[in-house]
């Protein structure tokens, strides 16, 4: 058995009401419901929306419906997709709601500029050639990050190059 050094402090803690008590006697008072609705968040986040949401681009099914309602977030959900298949992991960056809702903003500026179509052909244009380049087996530490692929003015303009290149675009 332990022998408290101290035997006169712990007698008189033991004497002190314990904090938790009135804690549980707060939230014994409250209704659950309104504890509830507290604590209630969301089931999904907007990245993972967006991410379901862009299956519907690479479906071939549902692609004109898709493109109709095309949102800003679904080339960012696209972007996540294929930023998947190509590293083999998610983009981490994107799953703080502050940051997929500044992606989502610079994807706006991609959708105003090039359009619905040329858009999601614009990411799967850049994707591709970073596909090809891993599979060339070119060693490199870049990787497309979002702030790349939506800020970026230059890589807008080589896309346009590209589409120049191929009479895709007037």
């Amino acid at each position: 058995m332990r022998v408290l050094k101290y035997p006169e402090l712990a007698a008189a803690a033991a004497a002190q009401p314990d904090p938790s008590d009135e804690l549980i006697a707060w939230v014994g008072g409250c209704d659950p419901a309104s504890l509830a609705k507290r604590r209630k968040r969301r089931a999904v986040s907007a990245y993972e929306r967006s991410k379901k949401r862009a299956l519907d681009i690479l479906d071939g099914e549902r692609r004109a419906t898709a493109l109709a309602a095309l949102r800003p977030g679904m080339l960012v959900g696209l972007y996540a997709i294929l930023h998947e298949k190509i590293y083999g992991v998610e983009p981490l960056e994107l799953r703080q709601e502050a940051d997929w809702k500044s992606a989502a903003a610079a994807a706006a500026r991609v959708l105003t500029d090039l359009g619905p179509l040329h858009s999601v052909d614009f990411i799967r244009w850049v994707m591709a050639g970073q596909l090809a380049r891993r599979k060339r087996g070119v060693v490199s530490d870049f990787r497309v990050t979002w702030r790349w692929l939506f800020l970026s003015l230059a890589v807008r303009t080589d896309y346009r190059v590209h589409l120049a290149k191929t009479a895709k675009i007037s």
